[in-house]
């Protein structure tokens, strides 16, 4: 988790648009989607990854690492 704090300074430290680690994209789909397997392979991917389940916040302690717990349901 490391790396990801310093992704995060390195990230304050230069301005939102100097540092670019997100690449959004849109995806066309053709056809019909099962919205519940979509959902179910979106909660499975969030579920597997820490990076994708942590969030930073500053206090006057210094920086916070939180990663969110996964559910049970």
């Amino acid at each position: 988790m490391e790396s990801q704090k310093n992704f995060y300074f390195l990230y304050r430290s230069q301005g939102k648009h100097a540092f670019v680690y997100n690449v959004p994209l849109v995806l066309e789909i053709s056809g019909p989607i099962d919205c519940e397997v979509l959902s179910k392979s979106l909660r499975f991917l969030v579920e597997r990854h820490e990076v994708l389940r942590t969030i930073f916040y500053e206090t006057s302690e210094g920086l916070i690492q939180e990663v969110i717990e996964k559910h049970s349901g």
